[in-house]
């Protein structure tokens, strides 16, 4: 408030770095303030408390020189608070811009005395500084009371992305997106011979170094394991990336090799076996559902959410009706996928999907009711290719959203189903084993999965709901709804993990 001592305030936002100098009024403030003006910082504390401990800071003079080139001052008179993401490690420095948000600081209190109507926080000369920017507090900061801060041009982040799988390309893709908007720079390892791995990445129009072709049997998979790493390892030291975003193992012995630190995402978790243990007992940070209620230690960060939500979430992804006509369907024909997966990934050895003999009862009560497209992994029989799925990758997920019933053998073409509100059933051995996948079937009802053994149960309930489909629809969107609202953007917890990681 203009003429009182102090004024609580928050988010002051110093525009899309135009004019830095331009006057931030508001309703509430005076509007000769130009900005936020003090003699010195009394106290610096971070804004996300998952991310770095609050921190105390005492008020020092700068100890450079203001005609130095890479220096940009910072003139204020009091500036009694202020909330930073988190501290930067490397060099005590504080990182000023707020997640998702590099130009807004948030302020806690102004003191008012003292300063001139027309000085600002941020001076022009400003204008040609980069975000995000840094304000270090170990080197410039030293004794007494300050009268000028000065701010230092922060190099971009350099983040490496290691995806194995299409859903990785998804999930890690949202997250690459938040931070390339904040100017960080990106490199991808691919995986040629999996799913869409690289026709994803590529379409994305990011840089990326070809990984070795996926292997199909355990012999070919070692081999591809360590032919995967030394190509991780290669690219981390080329690239030098401050920190490596992965669901594999390989991206986790890279980071071990060149000492980046490593985030490693996992919604399967131990459940995996061989595969968690390559990779999580050496990453710096494991992240995970908070369906998967085990805890892997002090180093374990879970999300409210699920790995479908950070591509499928309403906020990124709107169903496109047209895809429809596509697909040579109308909005009156029923339309239902089949999704028949390989199981020749490494943790899927000794696992069961979908026997021939099974498609065929499954086509024929799907056929008398509507139009099948079918989507597999493996190589289709002459006589089921004439209903094999087309769409390119990136409409994939527009066919699950409007499809009236998904059934397979995947895992996550039915969970991406469940987020979706597409009613889903699934038949493998990995029915009921898997954290999420249980949270998805027994809190929120969204999917249905059945085991080798429940094989009369699968076939009455694929009944039950041919027989109900505008009803079951109904409830599946009903239910979506409920799990939206408790479930948070997961995608906000990783870019803050990232950013974590990356200051240390």
């Amino acid at each position: 408030m203009a003429g009182a001592n102090q004024v609580d305030c928050f988010d002051f936002v110093a525009g899309p770095l135009r004019d830095l100098g331009q006057k931030l009024t508001r309703a509430d403030h005076d509007s000769q303030i130009g900005g936020l003006v003090a003699h010195h910082v009394c106290k610096a504390s971070t804004g996300l408390e998952r991310v770095a401990q609050r921190n105390q800071v005492a008020c020092h003079p700068p100890e450079v020189q203001f005609g130095d080139p890479v220096v940009h001052t910072l003139e204020s008179r009091i500036l009694v608070e202020f909330d930073a993401v988190s501290l930067y490690r490397r060099g005590d420095a504080a990182y000023l811009g707020i997640v998702l948000n590099p130009n807004m600081v948030r302020i806690a209190a102004v003191d008012t005395a003292g300063f001139g109507p027309h000085q600002a926080l941020l001076q022009p000369n400003l204008r040609a500084f980069s975000t995000p920017f840094r304000l270090n507090l170990g080197q410039w900061f030293r004794q007494g009371c300050g009268r000028e801060y000065s701010t230092v041009r922060s190099p971009p982040m350099r983040v490496l992305l290691d995806a194995a799988h299409g859903a990785d390309v998804w999930m890690l893709g949202a997250v690459e997106d938040c931070l390339v908007a904040e100017g960080a720079e990106t490199m991808w390892i691919s995986r040629p011979g999996k799913d869409p791995v690289d026709e994803l990445i590529e379409a994305r129009g990011r840089p990326y170094a070809v990984g070795p072709t996926a292997g199909t049997d355990r012999r070919s998979l070692a081999r591809e394991l360590l032919q995967r790493d030394l190509l991780a390892w290669r690219t981390a030291r080329d690239f030098d990336p401050d920190v490596i975003l992965t669901r594999s193992p390989a991206g986790v012995h890279a980071g071990r090799l060149t000492r980046t630190p490593v985030l490693y995402d996992t919604d399967d978790g131990h459940v995996v076996g061989l595969l968690y243990y390559l990779a999580g007992p050496f990453a710096n940070l494991i992240t995970s559902p908070t369906a998967n209620t085990k805890s892997y230690g002090s180093r374990h960060r879970k999300y409210k959410g699920y790995k479908e939500l950070f591509y499928l979430h309403p906020s990124r992804f709107v169903p496109d009706p047209a895809i429809r006509g596509e697909l040579g369907s109308d909005d009156q024909e029923r339309l239902f996928v089949l999704r028949l997966s390989a199981l020749n990934a490494s943790h899927d050895f000794g696992e069961t999907g979908l026997a021939r003999e099974q498609i065929d009862r499954i086509l024929d009560r799907l056929n008398a009711v509507g139009k099948v497209v079918i989507s597999s992994q493996k190589q289709l029989p002459p006589d089921l290719r004439v209903m094999q799925l087309h769409t390119p990758p990136q409409r994939y997920h527009h066919v699950l959203a409007t499809a009236d019933l998904v059934v397979g053998d995947s895992q996550t073409t039915c969970a991406e189903a469940a987020v979706l509100g597409t009613p889903s059933l699934r038949y493998n051995s990995w029915a009921k084993r898997l954290p999420y996948q249980r949270e998805l079937q027994e809190r929120w009802q969204l999917t249905k999965g059945f085991d080798l053994s429940e094989e009369q149960p699968f076939f009455a309930e694929l009944d039950r709901v041919l027989g109900n489909l505008d009803g079951e629809r109904k409830k599946h969107s009903q239910r979506r709804q409920q799990m939206l609202d408790s479930c948070q953007d997961p995608v906000d917890n990783l870019v803050a993990w990232t950013y974590e990681l990356g200051r240390r």
